[in-house]
């Protein structure tokens, strides 16, 4: 650890022993100790006028009253409301030394800001702290490391849903310095700036190995001065257990590194420290000084860094004499690459790799600078292009660089060490063998396409169609008295993530006695495929009258509620088929801003889900669907007491249209915790 890391534990504890200062006093006049509870924060003030403990009595809490009160207890949850909570430097950062978990509104509406003369938060050991859905900005702790917050060795924070952004630090850790445990969950880290680590320093400077886990977030825009643009993982302590860092399912771009290291070095000093990187994108990054590794710089620990399925391309080295365009080797063991794209590096030295990597298998290179073994002896395949779409919204949580119709990563993976989803969280393998890259192509599967109730002028056609994609799609039908297929029906929705459903078309105007062909045809952003084609022949009859699908109105019979909150539906079905069932219900809020002297009040509509429920008729009957109570949803109605739940129920016939009806019943929660 550096002196500076040192100086600023210190910090932290004198303003704990302040906090435990209250206490005593609080134990002196007979109070009993603070139970675990909810502190929700009323003020934007940055005070702690009224003292520890201010915030039970009812009256205004500022929120460095709410953390001071939540070191007196262990588990407490901080509630904080839209709007900005700008700390007073003189305070200095808010210190947390028992477990908490901090919750805003969004990371657009709840903002807390270090106003660029304060670090924001420090995390002592032993507190475990969570912080979710607000933004944590303008962090600055000039000489001292983690611009934003300093986890100290022993204690742990949990980020998600939330932003990082322009938070400073002249030494380690634009936004974070880690010297303990950290978990960045479905965030993003934006425009930090710091000596070693951008946004992101992890530093085993001590008995106890630092760990961070970075998943389904966003690096982008980060600057450091030195290594490690986003990223940098250090390690000199001599316990045999080292720093690690994993990155799953995260895109980190547009970093910068004055040394090496564009988006993450590795800078470990020889301990067994690990870096572990899966299904994550890593583009346009670069490395402006004599060391390179546009991309990433690997390999200087005792153990082989993993890389697994990722998009490594188009990373620039930029200093004099620098290498390794997307990869620079460091010392150590050199890292495994497996089921990975390298491409479009730009260096003075090994546009890709500044020299062979240690190959896992089934790796892409547009150039041959990361010594992969090709085909036909190997499973690589190098000097060969990937065929990447640009950096965009593909569908999940971050940004991803599509695989092209025909890109040769296509079902050119391995199925061994592939993860169970890409980055985006498609399923993986799609057609059989995984991708190589991050991004799993994931076009629709049609099924075997039928006719049926074909008459001398008509025909109903269906065919089953799933969509694997996080992305949707659509639905459509060729037909004509050829292969040529001269019409084509109305477009039909394909939702995301949509296993095998009946899709179905009704033809009219059909000549008698005539054989058509027909095929469906399924698309999405990942391709268009079509089904094989099929035929029928229409009758040489009178015309018969048009086809009657089945009938989709049902009716509503009684609902039940049974005392733990499940909804009992009974429906009166028409036909065969599937009904599916959604319960909600609303709860409206009041939020009240400040905007200079002039108070702002909106109201809020929160939609919750009840819960969901299916069942299956096998003709005209009397079906019962259940729809259990959700967790979340459960907690709500423990404040209301009782709530209106709207009950949504569509029914689809088989082979025929869906129809969706709705009732509303009355539910409510006793003090107990029972339900009618």
């Amino acid at each position: 650890m550096t002196t500076g890391g040192l100086v600023r534990v210190h910090r932290g504890l004198v303003l704990a022993v302040f906090a435990c200062t209250a206490v005593m006093s609080l134990v002196v006049a007979g109070s009993a100790r603070a139970t675990t509870r909810t502190l929700t924060v009323t003020s934007f003030a940055d005070t702690d006028q009224n003292g520890v403990g201010s915030c039970s009595s009812g009256g205004s809490c500022t929120l460095r009253e709410a953390v001071n009160q939540a070191n007196l207890d262990t588990g407490d949850t901080i509630s904080l409301q839209a709007g900005t909570y700008t700390l007073d430097s003189s305070y200095g950062a808010l210190t947390l030394t028992a477990n908490a978990t901090l919750t805003g509104l969004g990371a657009s509406s709840t903002i807390i800001s270090g106003g660029n003369a304060t670090e924001i938060m420090f995390i002592d050991a032993p507190a475990s702290v969570s912080v979710s859905d607000m933004t944590l900005e303008d962090g600055n702790s000039g000489g001292d490391e983690g611009g934003a917050v300093l986890i100290n060795p022993g204690a742990s924070l949990a980020i998600s849903s939330s932003v990082l952004s322009g938070n400073t630090s002249t030494t380690d850790g634009g936004a974070i310095e880690d010297e303990g445990t950290l978990s960045v969950t479905g965030s993003s880290m934006t425009a930090n700036t710091g000596s070693d680590g951008g946004a992101i320093d992890l530093d085993s400077g001590t008995s106890t190995p630092a760990s961070a886990t970075v998943t389904g977030s966003t690096l982008s825009g980060n600057q450091a001065t030195s290594t490690g643009g986003a990223i940098r993982v250090e390690s000199f302590s001599s316990t045999g257990t080292g720093t690690t860092l994993t990155v799953t399912s995260s895109t980190l771009t547009d970093n910068t590194s004055g040394l090496a290291g564009g988006a993450i070095e590795d800078s470990n000093g020889g301990d067994p420290a690990q870096i572990s990187i899966t299904d994550s994108t890593i583009t346009d990054n670069t490395a402006t000084g004599v060391y390179g590794g546009g991309g990433v710089y690997l390999g200087n620990g005792a153990t082989a860094d993993q890389v697994v399925n990722d998009t490594i391309v188009g990373n620039k080295a930029t200093g004099t004499g620098s290498g390794g365009g997307d990869v620079l080797l460091g010392g150590g063991v050199a890292p495994v690459f497996e089921n990975t794209i390298v491409a479009d590096g730009t260096a003075l030295s090994g546009p890709d790799c500044s020299a062979s990597v240690t190959d896992g298998g089934h790796n892409l290179d547009d150039a041959d600078g990361c010594g992969f073994t090709a085909a036909p002896t190997g499973t690589d395949l190098v000097n060969t292009a990937p065929d990447l779409g640009p950096l965009q919204s593909n569908g999940g949580p971050t940004e991803t660089m599509a695989l092209l119709a025909g890109s040769p990563a296509i079902n050119a993976g391995s199925n061994t060490g592939c993860p169970a989803t890409d980055q985006r969280g498609v399923p993986r393998p799609q057609g059989g063998t995984c991708d190589i890259g991050a991004y799993e192509s994931a076009p629709p599967v049609p099924g075997t396409a039928g006719a049926s109730l074909v008459g001398a002028v008509d025909a109903v056609i269906a065919a089953p169609v799933a969509n694997p994609d996080v992305q949707a799609g659509t639905v459509a039908f060729q037909y004509g008295t050829s292969t040529a297929y001269t019409t084509t029906t109305s477009g039909q929705a394909l939702p995301a993530s949509t296993p095998a459903t009946t899709y179905a078309a009704v033809l009219s105007g059909l000549a008698p006695g005539t054989v058509y062909h027909f095929r469906v045809v399924a698309s999405d952003p990942d391709g268009t495929v079509y089904g094989p084609d099929e035929q029928f022949t229409t009758a040489t009859a009178a015309p018969l009258p048009p086809p009657v699908l089945p009938t989709n109105v049902f009716t509503f019979g009684k609902v039940k509620v049974s005392s733990s909150g499940k909804l009992t539906v009974s429906l009166g079905a028409p036909d065969a088929g599937s009904f599916t069932a959604k319960a909600t219900f609303s709860v409206r809020k009041t939020v009240t801003t400040h905007k200079g002297k002039k108070k702002i009040v909106k109201h809020v509509t929160t939609t919750y889900t009840f819960g969901t429920g299916s069942v299956k008729s096998t003709g005209k009957s009397t079906v019962e669907i259940g729809i259990s109570l959700k967790g979340s949803a459960a907690k709500e109605l423990k404040k209301l007491g009782s709530a209106k739940v709207t009950i949504a129920v569509t029914f689809t016939p088989t082979g025929g249209v869906s129809h969706k009806q709705s009732t509303t019943v009355e539910v409510k929660r006793s003090h107990r915790g029972k339900y009618s």
